[in-house]
């Protein structure tokens, strides 16, 4: 396995030819954003809007969903808490944000002709963050939107007329079969377009069988075909000005647009050590308790698989157990189990990430750090890691998730707390309980 330079550009220097200041390289620029309703997309078109003021127009590509025309998913996008700033603000800036009816799961993009023209005429700068990010994707699907999408998004880039930049989002496992990762794109044995024809010409059931043998070390089908999608971005966008960014699992706003902003149940970044982050998300958990809490928040590391299952069989799915039959005692419909079993598969999911661990260079990355700190521009585009205070964000974190995902105010912070404390006692008499009957195994098996 060969790597290849990330280094895709023209070789142009956009940065003297527009200005050091990222806003001054904004203004007056035509952007195309792919991907705009999912969570990171809605940031970016946020942060563009507010620190970029002068962005003369953004056009967002969006695709008809679950019976809502794209008329009615712009309007829901445009609805949503992230704009809240923006609306207060400067409200007018909205008006700059223009749908394109599109798919990049459709050949052409799913575009009129009209649209693709106006498109090829005006767009400056292209932002492709659109992709399943589905761990159980099927092979075939995860195919089409992340490689075969990208590879008709830089179609439609190669014959924009005034492209200045492209930025093609993936992600930090692109490359999850390898344990240390440099900003280079890997080459693989399986050639991105022999994936495309076996999946374009092959029944589901031919490819369920050799779907294995093509994920390989990966964990699923999101990183493997995320990985052949950065060579396809090298081959096909040759000569364009064209960065790939690799975001790492992406979590709730530290700062911008508010802290704690999230508008989905997407996993926590592991970016501090697990032990230090496992104290201080049941330190926050604690502090700041939701009225809907379920059980007292704990959080403990395994590396012992059999041990994990007797702690998941007694402190998860015992006391959920016991909920759901007293909630069936009350004639109510019981859902713990069910949650239960909903959080354990989640838990699988992510297994691989949180039982392996990765060293990734970060030379361009520190070349952006000091390039931002040099502009003086670190207030309206912070991208230096180091500054983020972990006990904060983890707080910031919580409230956001009361505030945006469970729609719970803070009025409620005192009675969930007294909730809470009950809950305290509830856990400590399941732990007993779980010791005894653990002890009553033993017992059992040894005679």
């Amino acid at each position: 396995m060969g790597t290849t330079n990330a280094q895709t550009n023209s070789g142009h220097d956009e940065d003297h030819s527009r200005g050091s200041s990222i806003d001054v390289f904004f203004a007056e620029t035509v952007i195309l954003l792919t991907g705009a309703t999912g969570f990171l997309g809605k940031a970016l078109l946020e942060k563009l809007l507010r620190s970029c003021p002068r962005v003369a127009t953004i056009f967002v590509l969006i695709r008809p969903k679950k019976g809502l025309s794209v008329e009615q998913r712009f309007k829901e996008l445009l609805n949503n808490p992230v704009f809240d700033r923006i609306r207060s603000e400067f409200p007018s800036t909205l008006n700059k944000i223009f749908p394109i009816k599109g798919d990049v799961g459709l050949s052409e993009l799913g575009l009129q002709p009209e649209d693709r023209d106006m498109l090829i005429q005006r767009v400056n700068i292209v932002f492709h963050s659109a992709a399943t990010v589905r761990f159980d994707e099927p092979l075939k699907i995860a195919v089409n939107l992340n490689m075969v999408g990208t590879d008709r998004m830089l179609d439609l880039c190669k014959r924009m007329t005034n492209l200045i930049s492209v930025i093609h989002v993936s992600t930090a496992y692109s490359n999850a079969d390898r344990r240390e990762i440099e900003e280079s794109i890997y080459i693989t044995e399986v050639k991105p377009h022999t994936v495309i024809d076996m999946c374009e010409n092959l029944d589901n059931e031919t490819l369920k069988i050799i779907e294995k043998k093509l994920i390989g070390k990966h964990p699923n089908t999101y990183t493997l075909t995320k990985g052949l999608a950065e060579q396809i971005v090298v081959s096909k966008g040759s000569g364009l000005p064209i960065a790939i960014v690799r975001p790492s699992i992406v979590c709730a706003a530290y700062q911008e647009p508010f802290p704690g902003w999230i508008d989905n149940t997407c996993g926590i970044t592991g970016t501090i050590i697990w032990g230090e982050f496992g104290y201080l998300t049941r330190k926050h958990a604690i502090e700041s308790p939701s009225k809907y809490v379920m059980w007292y928040p704990d959080v403990t590391f395994r590396t012992n698989k059999f041990i994990h299952a007797i702690i998941v069989a007694t402190l998860h799915f015992l006391p959920a157990f016991i909920v759901d039959l007293i909630l069936r005692v009350q004639g109510c419909k019981p859902i713990m189990m069910k949650i239960t079993k909903r959080f354990e598969r989640a838990a699988k999911t992510g297994e691989f990430f949180a039982m392996n661990e990765w060293k990734f260079h970060a030379n361009n990355m520190m070349k952006l750090v000091k390039f931002v700190k040099a502009s003086k521009e670190c207030s309206n585009f912070d991208v230096d890691i180091k500054n983020v205070d972990w006990d904060i964000y983890l707080h910031q974190y919580m409230l956001g998730i009361r505030k945006y995902i469970l729609k719970d105010n803070l009025d409620t912070l005192s009675n969930a707390k007294s909730r809470l404390l009950r809950l305290y006692w509830m856990h400590k008499f399941t732990k007993i309980l779980s010791i005894f009957m653990l002890l009553g195994i033993i017992r059992c098996v040894g005679r």
